[in-house]
């Protein structure tokens, strides 16, 4: 009876054990000033597009790299923390709405890995974006949470983010 009582407390104990996370979650938010480094964009047959005046229709791609800057652009470090890179084709426009729909895909550079933001549909013409995080590499794998840009204007290529990750 004792050998099946220890027995029993052993398999519960491994259960308990088993059944534990190895080490709880973190969680950061992140706040980044995102100056823009460089940008490329595309009409819907792949040629350049010099001449950003008229709204983008569905084909319409860019790509974009950026500097992060801990804090915000009114007031941030003045090393580079982080950088990013984002690519976004529009799938859909309708300035009546406002909406300008693109599938995008984006990595934010951190120290230790990168968060993700894979294949994922967003409407791009407001002011405030949110992109939910798919994953991460390094000590970001399997990351979830959110990046929020922010943009400074119709004349800047540079916005804000607010990186909310649990990893």
């Amino acid at each position: 009876m004792r050998r099946a009582l220890s027995c029993a407390v052993g398999v519960v104990a491994a259960a308990v054990l088993c059944a534990a996370p190895a080490s709880a979650a973190t969680h950061k938010t992140f706040r980044f000033f995102s100056k823009a480094t460089s940008s490329t964009a595309f009409d819907a047959a792949g040629n350049p597009v010099t001449d950003q005046a008229g709204p983008p229709a569905a084909g319409f791609s860019f790509y974009a790299t950026d500097n992060d800057y801990r804090g915000n652009h009114s007031k941030h470090a003045k090393k580079v923390f982080a950088t990013d890179h984002i690519h976004c084709t529009v799938i859909a426009a309708d300035a009546a709405t406002n909406a300008l729909n693109a599938l995008c895909d984006a990595q934010l550079a951190l120290p230790g890995g990168m968060v993700l933001l894979d294949h994922q549909t967003v409407n791009l013409a407001p002011d405030r974006t949110v992109f939910p995080i798919t994953g991460g590499t390094g000590k970001y794998a399997g990351a979830k949470g959110t990046v929020t840009s922010i943009s400074l204007g119709e004349q800047s290529d540079d916005s804000d983010l607010v990186v909310s990750v649990t990893y």
